[in-house]
This record gives structure tokens, sequence and C-alpha cells, in this order.
């Protein structure tokens, strides 16, 4: 698949059993097989994880959502942690890619501007290679206003720091545990929400991970219950039930855009649709056929599958036996030649289905089909 790496816990009670033994058997296990798939885990710990990993793993997290009102430390406290493990890191292993932030309230820009002054001063910005935010809304495409004053924040200390999407997903059920649990989810708009949120990062160019794998529950008081934002289900002892309609639509993405496609930035396109739409595009490196991307955005995903039909038009992206992808299902539909023209740099689609889940526009060159 296109997924390209993993974001591991990295268990410090279960390694450190006693003090200064250090047993790195089950973690291992999980980081051997990740790197097996051709999946490169990211993890978050300190000197004895890096000195144990350093050969298989170079990107490593820092702590997670200090700044969750769950949490009691401040900015200061927070940057004085990053930054004696940012050190000690380095010192391990020098060539390692740090990561900061693991940010939970993304508008929390007055607490970011606190960390990067506390490193400043200390000479020691560089210590952050990358920048992780979080955040559920329940519309997966809210949110990108406050990502761009994160992003400005940051910049302002150290430019060219990556924002990666660190952590979000959505529950399958009403009452799950963690965020957005006051919510009537399904497993339908759990798929349809996944994909939304994935590609409105992806399309605005931040590296993305989906949360979760696997359903679980925390063993504490702040979270009870499932949290049903994993893609597998689980029974009741917590072993896998079965692959969740998300399992297999975040498979179809990550299956299609992968590491031979490049973002374009800007896309010259007109549509007669009054609709809110989400509309991005992305080029094949070699052949340069694109993926577009369409769907409605203006709501929370429904149970049901609105339709609307409408027209585009695009300006410099070429096509020879265009098709419309069902991400949802899988499906590929040719289209037929009256529902499509070129004129010039411009090519012109008729009555393209779109709702409030991501179908593609592309050339049947690109994909493989059965």
């Amino acid at each position: 698949m296109g997924a390209k790496k993993i974001r591991l816990q990295s268990g410090w009670a279960k390694t450190e059993k006693q003090k200064g033994d250090y047993d790195f058997t089950w973690l291992d296990s999980i980081v051997n097989d990740a790197i097996s798939r051709k999946i490169q885990p990211w993890i978050r710990y300190t000197r004895a994880l890096v000195s144990h990993f350093r050969d298989r793993v170079n990107e490593w997290e820092i702590w997670n959502e200090a700044d969750h009102r769950y949490n009691e430390a401040g900015p200061e406290q927070y940057a004085e942690l990053y930054y004696r493990t940012g050190k000690a890191i380095r010192e391990v292993q020098p060539n390692a890619r740090l990561i900061g932030l693991s940010i939970a309230g993304v508008g929390r820009t007055a607490y970011v501007d606190l960390f990067f002054q506390y490193l400043q001063e200390r000479d020691a910005v560089d210590l952050v290679d990358i920048a992780t935010f979080h955040g559920y809304p329940r519309n997966p495409d809210d949110g990108f206003d406050a990502v761009k004053e994160l992003k400005a924040v940051i910049y302002k200390y150290r430019p060219g720091v990556e924002l990666w999407q660190g952590e979000t997903g959505c529950p399958s059920t009403y009452g799950s545990s963690g965020a957005l649990s006051g919510y009537h989810w399904t497993e339908t708009i759990q798929a349809k929400w996944d994909l939304r949120r994935a590609l409105a990062h992806v399309g605005r160019g931040y590296p993305f991970s989906l949360f979760t794998i696997s359903e679980y529950t925390y063993d504490r008081r702040k979270f009870i219950g499932l949290n049903t934002k994993g893609i597998l289900k689980v029974n009741d002892d917590l072993s896998i039930a079965y692959a969740k309609p998300a399992y297999y639509t975040y498979r179809n993405l990550t299956s299609l855009l992968d590491h031979r496609f490049e973002r374009l930035p800007v896309l010259n396109y007109e549509t007669d649709s009054d609709s809110s739409l989400s509309v991005f595009a992305f080029r094949h490196k070699v052949n340069t056929y694109p993926l577009i991307f369409i769907w409605m955005d203006g709501s929370i995903p429904a149970e049901d599958f609105p339709v609307i039909h409408s027209h585009f038009s695009f300006t410099g992206l070429p096509f020879s036996d265009p098709v419309v992808i069902d991400l949802m299902t899988g499906k590929v539909y040719e289209l037929s030649d009256h529902a499509w023209s070129v004129n010039g740099m411009d090519t012109r689609f008729d009555r393209i289905p779109v709702c409030d889940a991501p179908v593609v526009l592309t050339d049947k060159a690109i994909i493989q089909t059965k």
C-alpha cells in the first residue's frame, strides 16, 4: 500500500520492569514486522530505546499532547523535557529526526510560541525537525485556518520545519471513549470521514497519520470503555473480529495515491456545482496523468449517499481514457465518449457523480483493474 509510516507507542513500563533491565523483545517483533512490510516506524521515547533501535528507526516523537487538558505541564515544562530528551537522542543518534509538539489543540499558538521561545533561548530550535498536530473536528474538512496559524508561529523560529498530521480519526459508534464520543457515528460514516480527513491533509501538503489500526481500551479512569476509532473491530477479549469498511476504503486510497504521485498545489478548474466542494489533484511523476479527488465538504458525512451530478472543466491535465473510481467500493467506472471532451488545454467532463465521500477522476492508464 501507499502507507509508508506507522506511529508506535514505545511502552516504557512494559520494557523496564526492573530498573536498568530493558527487555525490547515485544517491541522488536512489531518494529521488525513493520519494516519487513516497508513501513517505517516513528516512536516515542529516549536514550535506551534509541540505542537499541537506531539501526532501524531514525524518527523520534517526544511526548504526546502535553497541552491536553488532562495534563498538568505547561509549555515551559514540556520544552524542558523536549530539550533534555532531544539532546540525549542526538548524542546517541546524531542523524535522528526529532518530532515535536504532538499538540492536541491546534489553535493553542501561545503554547507553541512559549515552547519555541524556551528552545531559542538555549540555541536549540534545531532540535525540531518535524512538528505534529492532532485534531478531531466533527466535519473532517474543518480546522485548516488554525493549522495555517500554527505554521506561522513555528516558522517564526524554525522556517522549513515539516508539519505532519500526527493523530486523527473517527469512531464507528456512539459513545466511543476519547474524542468525538457524542455523535452517532456508524461504520459507513467512519469510512467516509477517514477518507475525507486524509485527503484534506495530503491535498494541502501535510503528511497524514490515521488513528488507529485497532479498537482498544484505556486502562485508566479518565477514558472508560472501548475506543472505536480503530479500523479493525475487536471482540470482547480484544482479539480482532473483522475489518470495518474504513479498513477497505483506506486501503483503496493508499493503494492508489502513493509515492508515484506529486501534489499539484495549484489546480485550474471550473464547475457548475453550487455545493461546497473539495477538489485536490496529484500528477503521476512519469506519465503525468492526474488523480483528481472530489467530494462535498460542507457537512459531516451522512449514512446514506446523496449524489449530485456536476460538470467540471480542468486546464492543463492530460487524459486519454478517463475513468471514475468510487473509493468506498473500489469500483472503477468507464466514461462514455459523450461524457467528456477536449478543447485545447481544457478537458470537460459532464455529469460526474459527486457525494460526501471522495470520488477519483483519473486515467485508466495509471491503474490496474481486475
